[in-house]
């Protein structure tokens, strides 16, 4: 689940649409919090400006940022059953 520099582009672009965007989701936390230093750097505010969501429940990565993101947990063994 590589972060790369191409993904990271578009993520700034996107943050520059007009109007802009007020919430992302992730499909992982990590994701999620890329998205949310890119938008602090951007000189957005999370969550005033934009919301960020990730997915897994990672304590790790959705604290891990300068800003915290909100996490769903997804429990997928569960959910397998």
């Amino acid at each position: 689940w590589d972060i790369t520099p191409a993904m990271m582009q578009h993520v700034k672009r996107w943050l520059k649409r007009l109007p802009k965007p007020i919430a992302v989701f992730g499909a992982l936390d990590l994701y999620a919090t890329v998205a949310a230093e890119l938008a602090v750097e951007a000189g957005m505010g999370v969550p005033d400006d934009l919301a960020v969501i990730g997915v897994g429940d990672d304590a790790f990565f959705a604290n891990y940022g300068a800003v915290p993101v909100t996490s769903v947990r997804l429990p997928s063994e569960a959910m397998g059953r």
